[in-house]
């Protein structure tokens, strides 16, 4: 995906004030280049080289082509990548701008067709006469007259369309999609363009249409999931040039068109889930000159045989093999029209050149246009002047509403515009002039550094002129023919590349999984392990010494399936018995099954009662249940606790009032001695700690009778599940909370330590090893902000505030009514708070849900104070810390060993093996990590991507995954990343696999199956 004329600091990843949560998402998830770069610092070289991995001049294209004053045009000989990858089995579809040369004037020249495109459906420059309702739309050379929407809309319309009639599913594709904005003359919708600023404010409908291309780009994700292919699908961001307004371009010099940084370096982003690791920030100089041989890497295809390809392969820096990148020849930038003409890059140095020859123009007529624009503009004291900036920038690059202005503009550039007859001069051409400059030091090129580094400068020097001599030699002369000889076309039958697609073909699924037996027997394991008695297994670690279930289950069918109510809870074992829960019938069920047969052996419907409302992925029965010798104890948060004997018979219950939870309750109890513990998090929870509603509860487990109850007036909702930690010298319960993590005696209750630091919404139980601690919290995605400003947020809720009393009143709840994300924007903005349920009666209960919530008093009104410390109780960094036993009080600082800030689940639990903890997220990202020094072993995908809920498991000295889509994975325990097995279940999985000596049960949404 190409942008035009967007700028280095314009989108919100790169620190630019133009909301575009798709691209932050694509780059969080992937690579973001930080010093990359376009192909050229204007329009169509850029896209040339972009085409051809190639130096623009190579290819013909010297310039911004116009087809009706120039012979110019992208050679038909050059071997460009949609030609590459359609030699390779592709379907290869261009949509939107194509600005190197088309057919449209009196000329021959060639078509998409031409250059390896099978579809092609865009323009030949701009829209016109804006982004919106643009005429100039052709679809295989058939002009198609006005089409109704904004420019970024309707290509992405067309790429879907292409998706859903045109696209073989046996076959991969490329779509090269090259967007318009936000090149002038600019256009998006007033809705969008009013959260930057005034209508007619240039600056506010240049942001705005960024905007509109990220909720473009968001609606071709969200379609590319929905047929399957986004996991296998290598989608690159970068745009055609820096921009033209000098403040995007951040702190870099100068703007499009020149060859210092703020023209030619801009955002560039890669996503491939599959192959590139997520979350990666590049620093490596890289740049759109690199695309073809990157994308021959990635795809492992052959790159094209007799080509000189001016990029490199930045394969290596994308998929972990950082050792094997090399860069053949320098980053090399030369527009001969700009001065400095050229840039030559070397690491952190930038060589750039000023040229020794005069190209003719008539200055005294285009500096008297110029003059007489400013008087026109100043006349009717026109925006592009109240909006700032360079005037010749905006000539350039703007459409005057002003008609005169417009009028004289448009004379200026036919006197401005490249001439063909300059290239003799262009190619006989050199420097006068060199300037040196340490881009890591001086990002804004201000200090010429060259009389202090001569070595630098004369190295790079040479660089400079060789390279120019052989793109100079390689360049056409438009004057003496319609297209100069160049290097003859790539004979792809010659070509022994390999075909390597970039979807997953439906086919391949993993084979379903069959039966193996293994030898091992009860006696061969200790008895405190035999049981996997509660949430994730003996003591929560998601292990237990001696379990050898079976490890391959390629082509094996299970031993048996029985279906079951609907679930989330994850089954326990205690001797032959399996325990789950679900709901049928809108009632609350307890299930147990005989561990051998699969048989149901009883159900139990909890009392009646109104189920809780939680978030779409939870579900009221969502808490495993515990057990032990004789009973089974389980928690549903919309009853309380039951206790049933192993034969069904209830043992005892104690209704508990149902704790207010946003996503509902999905904590599970736990078994330690002759107690049952319980945490009780509330999302009403009163600052007081006499009157807190948050707490963690002991029962005698025999009767239910209430042995001791601690409050806990710092948290919230949490869906933690607590841990016993037995170290040296004493054993401590651990329940992980909002912020923090607390460690009390399981005896009395007491609250021993605490360590802070950790974020909002922790839902992964902690684990032990090494006589360490081990607590992952993440933000939801695995992202979270660190000492959030609530200023903002809190002005942005007080659009709510009817009566003008500074204060949100509960009567003052309206159908717009939420919490405010991103405050910058209006509340009618979409993007603007937490996406509520479109049934009115279902909103107004999640409205009063979100008030209650934040209401802390219950005085029926919100201040400014209560939401503060809200927001100071949910915000935080991702975090994975490593605590030593021992601390009273606060530990943060004495018994911290250390923290890792990145690559944290959100939702599945760590899991910890011979002096290694593994973390699996979301996108099938497994990081292996030393919990001595807490350096990342490795972090790699495992080739099954989606979401994932369910916790990983260690049995056998190997880790098994799950993904929520039912892709089960087996990885090898140790320093080096390998999967043994991978297998399809087809099924939806939330909840965390069971173990015995020699079987593994796995809980569906809908049933249960074993494997042995």
């Amino acid at each position: 995906m190409y942008v035009d004329d967007l700028g280095w600091q314009d989108i919100g990843c790169y620190g630019g004030p133009v909301g575009t949560p798709a691209l932050d998402e694509l780059a969080a998830q992937g690579v973001r280049f930080t010093d990359f770069h376009s192909g050229c610092g204007v329009c169509s070289p850029s896209r040339a080289t972009v085409m051809t991995g190639r130096h623009h001049i190579r290819s013909g294209v010297y310039h911004v082509i116009s087809d009706r004053d120039h012979a110019m045009h992208l050679l038909e000989s050059e071997v460009t990548i949609a030609e590459v990858l359609k030699q390779n089995g592709y379907d290869t579809v261009h949509l939107g701008k194509w600005h190197m040369g088309l057919p449209f004037g009196e000329r021959k020249k060639p078509t998409p067709y031409d250059h390896g495109f099978d579809y092609w459906f865009g323009t030949e420059n701009t829209a016109h006469p804006s982004h919106k309702d643009p005429v100039n739309f052709h679809r295989h050379g058939k002009p198609l007259g006005r089409i109704e929407g904004y420019a970024c809309q309707i290509v992405v319309d067309e790429a879907i369309a292409w998706l859903e009639k045109e696209r073989q599913a046996d076959k991969p594709f490329f779509l090269n999609i090259w967007f318009h904005e936000p090149h002038a003359p600019i256009a998006a919708p007033d809705e969008i363009v009013s959260q930057y600023g005034e209508l007619d404010d240039p600056a506010a409908i240049y942001s705005g249409t960024i905007d509109n291309t990220d909720r473009a780009i968001a609606r071709l994700v969200e379609k590319l999931k929905a047929i399957g292919a986004i996991e296998n699908t290598i989608i690159v961001y970068a745009s055609d040039n820096g921009s033209y307004r000098m403040e995007r371009n951040g702190p870099l010099k100068q703007s499009k068109g020149s060859n210092f940084e703020g023209g030619i370096r801009v955002p560039g982003i890669f996503y491939w889930p599959r192959g590139i690791k997520a979350g990666q920030v590049e620093r490596e100089p890289a740049g759109m000159v690199d695309l073809l041989p990157t994308i021959c890497g990635l795809a492992e295809i052959d790159k094209p045989e007799g080509v000189h390809l001016d990029g490199s392969d930045l394969s290596p820096l994308l998929t972990g093999r950082r050792s094997e990148f090399q860069r053949h020849i320098p980053l090399f930038f030369l527009l001969p029209t700009s001065n400095p003409t050229a840039t030559v890059r070397d690491g952190r140095f930038a060589l750039v050149a000023y040229r020794d020859y005069e190209l003719l123009k008539d200055l005294k007529a285009m500096n008297g246009l110029m003059n007489q624009v400013e008087v026109s503009l100043k006349r009717e004291n026109s925006p592009e002047l109240r909006d700032g900036g360079r005037l010749w920038s905006k000539v350039f690059n703007t459409n005057f509403a002003n008609k005169e202005a417009e009028k004289l503009r448009i004379q200026f550039l036919k006197l401005n515009r490249f001439q063909e007859s300059w290239i003799p001069a262009i190619k006989a051409g050199g420097y006068e002039r060199f300037e040196l400059y340490d881009l890591d030091a001086d990002i804004g090129q201000e200090t010429d550094i060259a009389k202090q580094h001569p070595e630098i400068v004369n190295r790079l020097k040479q660089q400079l002129l060789d390279i120019t001599a052989s793109v100079m030699a390689d360049g056409a002369d438009w004057n003496s023919a319609d297209e100069a000889p160049t290097p003859s076309k790539w004979n792809s039958s010659e070509s022994s590349g390999t075909r390597e697609e970039f979807r997953l073909p439906r086919t391949d699924s993993p084979p379903s999984p069959k039966v193996l037996t293994t030898s091992a027997t009860r006696d061969d394991i200790d008895s405190l392990d035999l049981h996997w008695n509660q949430f994730r297994g003996p003591n929560g670690a998601g292990t237990a010494a001696g379990f050898k279930p079976p490890l391959s289950m390629v082509a094996q069918q299970a031993g048996w399936k029985t279906p079951l109510p609907p679930g989330k809870s994850s089954p326990v074992l205690w001797g032959e018995r399996i325990y789950v829960t679900g709901v049928e019938n809108n009632r609350l069920t307890t299930v147990a099954l005989d561990a051998n047969s699969g048989q149901i052996v009883w159900k139990r419907l909890a009392p009646q009662v109104q189920l809780e409302q939680g978030h779409l992925a939870n579900s009221p029965a969502a808490s495993t249940p515990c057990a032990d010798e004789d009973s089974v104890y389980v928690y549903f948060g919309s009853y309380g606790l039951l206790c049933y004997d192993i034969d069904g018979s209830e043992r005892w219950k104690k209704p508990i009032p149902t704790p207010k939870s946003m996503y509902g309750v999905a904590t599970s109890p736990i078994l330690h001695g002759q107690r049952l513990i319980l945490t009780l998090d509330d999302d009403a929870n009163l600052p007081d700690s006499q009157l807190s509603r948050s707490k963690v509860i002991a029962l005698d487990k025999a009767t239910g009778e209430l042995l001791w109850e601690t409050p806990r007036p710092y948290h919230r909702g949490v869906w933690s599940t607590p841990m016993i930690w037995t170290y040296q010298d004493g054993t401590d319960l651990v329940v992980l909370g909002n912020g923090r993590v607390c460690g009390y005696d399981p005896k009395t209750g007491k609250e021993k330590w605490r360590v802070l630091g950790f974020s909002r919404e922790p839902i992964a139980v902690p684990v032990a090893g090494n006589e360490k601690l081990f607590v992952s919290v993440s933000m939801r995605g695995g992202r979270g902000d660190v000492e959030l400003d609530p200023e903002p947020f809190w002005a942005a809720m007080l659009h709510f505030d009817r009566n003008g009393d500074e204060r949100i009143g509960r009567d003052e709840i309206t159908k717009e009514f939420t919490l405010p994300f991103r405050p910058e924007l209006q509340p009618s903005h979409p993007g603007f708070g937490r996406p509520l349920a479109k049934d009115p009666q279902r909103r107004k209960q999640q409205q009063h849900g979100l008030f209650d919530w934040r209401d802390s008093n219950k005085d029926g009104f919100w201040t400014k104070e209560e939401f503060t410390a809200d927001m100071r109780v949910g915000t935080g960094q991702p975090n994975l810390a490593a605590i030593q036993p021992g601390g009273r009080g606060d530990v943060t600082e004495s018994h911290v060993s250390w923290n890792l800030r990145s690559g944290i689940p959100e939702i599945p639990s760590p899991v910890f093996h011979a002096g290694r903890l593994y973390l699996i997220r979301s996108g099938g990202i497994l990081s292996c990590v030393n919990t001595q020094t807490g350096e990342v072993v490795y972090r790699e995908r495992v080739g099954a991507a989606g979401q994932y809920n369910a916790s990983p498991i260690i049995a056998d000295g190997h880790l098994l995954l799950v993904s929520s889509q039912g892709v089960l994975t087996v990885v090898k325990c140790g320093n080096e990343f390998s999967i043994t097995h991978q297998i399809n279940l087809n099924a939806s999985i939330a909840a965390t696999p069971a173990m015995d000596r020699n079987s593994i049960y796995i809980r569906t949404e809908d049933s249960m199956m074993v494997f042995r």
